[in-house]
C-alpha cells in the first residue's frame, strides 16, 4: 500500500509501526524508450531468421496458443487491426487487464490517479511492445500471436514537460493484478533504481518464486557504462534482457543541400507524434539563438522562423521547452542533435504540433559545419528504403550494462531491440520504429511463451535456463572477441535451439568470488 506522509515524518518512524515489515519511498518512474526512424516496412523476415523464430513457426507450428502473457506498460490500442480490434470478447486475444493510472497523472504537476474503464494507450510504448509479441499481419509479425494477453496500464499520457511517468505503488499494484489473473509470463518493459531490494525487484522476485516467468528490460543507460542495469530486472530469478540492433531498418533519408553540394543522412530518429517528419521540398535549416544569446534555445527565440527548420542541440533543458520555443517562433519543424553521441527520445507533450527529429553527433557536426559556410536546406520524402544496418546483431549502444550492485550477472541474454518496427496507436499513424531494451524484453517474452507452449510442464527455472544456454554468442565488431557478459549476457536469443534443446545445465550462471 502507498501513503502520503508529511515532511516531518521519517522512514524510520513508519518502519517502527507494529505490523510494518519494510518501508520504501514511492518513487516516480519515467518511460525511457528511445525514438526510432518513425518509418518502416516489412523487415521481420530477416530478424526472425536470426533468432530461429522462422523455423519454430514453419517446422514446429508454435504460436503461443494456450499461454497467458501479462504486459505491464502504457496500455494498448486494442482496436488496432494487427492486435485483433477487440477487448475481452469471445475469441479476442485481450482477455485481461485494466487501467491503474488514467490520462492526467503528472499533467500540470497533478498526481491524481483516475483510471479509465479500459487500458487504452495514449503514448504508444505499450502498443509497440504488444505488437512485438501479439501482432498478426504483413507489416508486423509477432513472436507469439496466438497467446492470451492482459494489459495492465501504469503510464499516463505525456505530462507538462513531455515525460511519461508513473510511481512504484502503481507498478506494484499492476504486477500483483497480473499475477492474480493467472498469467504464465509477465513482461516488464520498465526500469528505475539499481538494487535487488528495490520494491519492484522484490515483487518481481516473489512472482518468480510463485511460478511466474518474469522478463524485464535491462535498461537504456548503456552510455553511462557499468552498473547501469535497472530494476525490476535485478530481481532474483528475473530474466534481464539487453538489446541488439536490428539487421535491417527502413528509413526515409534526410537529404541535405549545402554550399559544397548535397549529402544524405540515411538514418534519422523522429518523434511519433501526429505530424510526420516529411518535407517534400527543400526547407531552409537555421541554428537560432534565444533571447539570452544561447543556441540551446531554452528561452524565447526572437528570430522569426516561419517556413524554416530549427536546428537545436540537446541539453540544458527539456525537449519540450525547446520545441515550444521553436514552434512559437514559427518553425515548420525541429531537428535536434546530440553532442555526446547519444540518441535520446525527443518526448514532447500534445501542445507540440510541429514534426520533430533527432540526429546523432556526427550528423549534427556535418550540418553545423555546413551552416557556418553558407545556407543549408533539407528535405525528407516518403521514399522509404530498406537499409542494411552496419551494427545489426551487435549490442545496442544504449543497452545497459551489469553487473548488479551485488556483482550478479545482468543481463542474462539479449534480443533485437534497436530499430524495431511494430504496431503503434491508430491516432499516431498505426506503425512506428522504436529502440530500447523494452523491445528486446518483449521479444524474449514471446520466446518464453513458445517454449511454454512446446513444453507446458517446464518450471520457471528450466525456461530461464533454456533461454540463456541456447543463446548465440555476440562478437565485438572491432576486436572480434566475444562481448563482455555484463553487456550482452549469454548472447542473442535463439528460440529454435531453446525449444529443441535436449541438454540440461544445472548451473546456468557461474560466478567466481575474486575478492
Amino acid at each position: 500500500m502507498a501513503i502520503t506522509a508529511g515532511d516531518s515524518v521519517e522512514l524510520s518512524d513508519l518502519a517502527g509501526i507494529d505490523g510494518v515489515k519494510k518501508v520504501y519511498p514511492n518513487r516516480i518512474r519515467k518511460l525511457t524508450t528511445r525514438a526510432g526512424n518513425g518509418t518502416g516496412n516489412h523487415t521481420f523476415a530477416h530478424l526472425h531468421r536470426e533468432t530461429g523464430l522462422d523455423k519454430v513457426v514453419n517446422e514446429l507450428g508454435l504460436n503461443g496458443k494456450g499461454v497467458m502473457i501479462g504486459i505491464v506498460d502504457s496500455g494498448v490500442d486494442y482496436m488496432h487491426p494487427n492486435l485483433g480490434a477487440c477487448w475481452k470478447t469471445k475469441g479476442c486475444r485481450w482477455q485481461y487487464g485494466e487501467d491503474f493510472i488514467g490520462d492526467k497523472y503528472g499533467v500540470s504537476n497533478n498526481f491524481v490517479i483516475k483510471p479509465n474503464p479500459t487500458p487504452m494507450d495514449c503514448d504508444g510504448h505499450g502498443t509497440h511492445v504488444s505488437g512485438i509479441m501479439a501482432s498478426t499481419g504483413f507489416q508486423v509479425q509477432g513472436v507469439a500471436p496466438n497467446a492470451t494477453y492482459g494489459m495492465y496500464r501504469i503510464f499516463s499520457c505525456a505530462g507538462s514537460n513531455g515525460e511519461i511517468i508513473t510511481e512504484d505503488a502503481i507498478i506494484i499494484k499492476a504486477m500483483e493484478a497480473a499475477y492474480k489473473d493467472g498469467h504464465d509470463i509477465i513482461s516488464l518493459s520498465i526500469g528505475g533504481g539499481s538494487w535487488a531490494d528495490d520494491p519492484t525487484s522484490v515483487v518481481a522476485s516473489k512472482l518468480v518464486a510463485n511460478g511466474v516467468v518474469v522478463i524485464a528490460a535491462a535498461g537504456d543507460y548503456g552510455y553511462d557504462g557499468l552498473f547501469t542495469a535497472q530494476s525490476p530486472s535485478l530481481g532474483n530469478g528475473v530474466i534481464s534482457v539487453g538489446s541488439v540492433d536490428n539487421w535491417i531498418y527502413t528509413s526515409a533519408p534526410l537529404l541535405v543541400h549545402t554550399k559544397i553540394g548535397p549529402y544524405t543522412i540515411s538514418k534519422i530518429d523522429v518523434t511519433t507524434k501526429k505530424s510526420i517528419f516529411v518535407f517534400k521540398e527543400p526547407v531552409p535549416v537555421v541554428a537560432p539563438k534565444d533571447i539570452t544569446g544561447s543556441t540551446n534555445c531554452c528561452n524565447t527565440i526572437k528570430a522569426k522562423l516561419k517556413g524554416k527548420l530549427a536546428f537545436i542541440p540537446h541539453g540544458n533543458c527539456t525537449f519540450n521547452e525547446k520545441a515550444i520555443a521553436a514552434q512559437n517562433a514559427g518553425a515548420v519543424g525541429l531537428l535536434y542533435y546530440d553532442e555526446q553521441h547519444r540518441i535520446m527520445p525527443p518526448k514532447v507533450n500534445d501542445s507540440i504540433t510541429i514534426p520533430i527529429a533527432m540526429l546523432g553527433n556526427d550528423s549534427g557536426k556535418l550540418i553545423l559545419a555546413a551552416l557556418s559556410d553558407g545556407p543549408v536546406t533539407a528535405m525528407v520524402s516518403k521514399n522509404y528504403k530498406n537499409i542494411i544496418n552496419k551494427t545489426g546483431g551487435k549490442m545496442s549502444i544504449f543497452s545497459s550494462y551489469g553487473p548488479t550492485p551485488e556483482l550478479g550477472l545482468v543481463p542474462l541474454l539479449s534480443a533485437p531491440g534497436g530499430d524495431i518496427w511494430s504496431t503503434y496507436p491508430r491516432k499516431k499513424h498505426n506503425y512506428a520504429s522504436l529502440s530500447g531494451t523494452s523491445m528486446a524484453a518483449s521479444y524474449v517474452s514471446g520466446a518464453a511463451a513458445l517454449i511454454k507452449q512446446a513444453h507446458p510442464q517446464l518450471s520457471v527455472d528450466r525456461i530461464r535456463e533454456l533461454l540463456v544456454t541456447s543463446s548465440k554468442p555476440i562478437y565485438d565488431q572491432k576486436t572480434k572477441k566475444r562481448t563482455n557478459p555484463y553487456q550482452s549476457g549469454a548472447g542473442i536469443v535463439n528460440i529454435y535451439n531453446a525449444v529443441k534443446s535436449r541438454f540440461h545445465v544445472d548451473q546456468t550462471i557461474l560466478s567466481i568470488n575474486d575478492t
